[in-house]
């Protein structure tokens, strides 16, 4: 019995060094411990400076509408004719320049920020047009029995907007991988913009109507009658500078960081404002910048 235990002692002692070798944590913590990946860090404030082009359209086929149905309050015309459109639409193009400021938070590899950006431009487009039209009875109108009246109505108008700051509120969620950020944004825009348009009208008014005359033979005959009366013209125009206009902002974008805290930015950006003075502007851009994070 003492020569069995004794074996069973001696496999065991045998045993140990084996069974160590094999352990992992013999070896290195790193089998044990694996290493967290490492992220670049993009949290914190940074700021930064921006130059771009953009392209922006305007519609301004409703502008001259309102100045059309002040001048024509008190006419039966102000409904047919103030819903005229006159002018069209246009586009411009410009050089934007300006600045961002902003902060992220970051967990992991996932990135949302707040910023505020402003840019600096001149986008100017206009437009002008002119119609004429005839008219006959139109609602409100009271002929006398037998009478037929009709407006002869000849109109002209032009409007312009220039769009000069826009600046633009956004949220923005981004992507970490390595010193590349790729990221989208979406938020509220304001701008400022100065505002032309100015309409007048001119025409005269037709009342056509039969008179009984006796003809040869003493037999009543039907003469026709026109009399033509000049309308009173008129014209309205105004000039606003600085107005403000509103609307939102959505766009895409890639941070590429040179060093811990300098880094390179490539950016579209879409802007739609609503309506200001019966004119609606978007614009499209695209900018390079260069910023610094703290």
């Amino acid at each position: 019995m003492r020569s069995v235990g004794l074996c069973a002692v001696a496999l065991v002692a045998l045993s140990v060094p084996a069974v160590a070798a094999d352990m992992p944590i013999l070896r290195g913590s790193q089998d044990v411990f694996p290493s967290e990946p490492v992220y670049f860090r993009w949290q914190g404030v940074y700021v930064g400076g921006q130059a771009g082009y953009a392209s922006s359209s305007a519609d301004l086929s409703r502008a001259a509408q309102p100045q059309l149905q002040y001048l024509l309050r008190e006419s039966v015309l102000a409904g047919p004719v103030s819903g005229w459109e006159l002018l069209g639409k246009g586009s411009a193009t410009a050089i934007t320049y300006g600045g961002f400021v902003g902060y992220n938070f970051q967990w992991d590899d996932a990135v949302l920020g707040v910023e505020a950006n402003y840019n600096r431009t001149s986008f100017k487009v206009s437009s002008a047009g002119s119609l004429a039209r005839s008219l006959t009875n139109p609602s409100g109108s009271t002929p006398p029995p037998g009478h037929t009246y009709t407006y002869n109505v000849a109109t002209q108008a032009a409007a312009s907007i220039n769009v000069t700051d826009v600046a633009t509120f956004r949220a923005r969620g981004g992507w970490a991988a390595g010193p590349y950020m790729p990221y989208a944004f979406v938020g509220a825009a304001v701008g400022r913009a100065d505002v032309s348009r100015s309409a007048s009208f001119w025409g005269t008014l037709d009342d056509d109507y039969f008179v009984t005359i006796i003809g040869p033979g003493g037999f009543p005959i039907l003469d026709p009658r026109r009399d033509t009366y000049s309308l009173v013209p008129g014209q309205k125009g105004e000039n606003k500078s600085g107005v403000f206009i509103y609307g939102w902002t959505a766009g895409l974008g890639l941070d590429v960081a040179l060093t811990e805290n300098i880094f390179l930015r490539g950016e579209w950006e879409w802007v739609q404002f609503g309506s200001v003075e019966g004119i609606s502007v978007s614009i499209s851009s695209i900018r390079g910048a260069v910023g610094a994070k703290f």
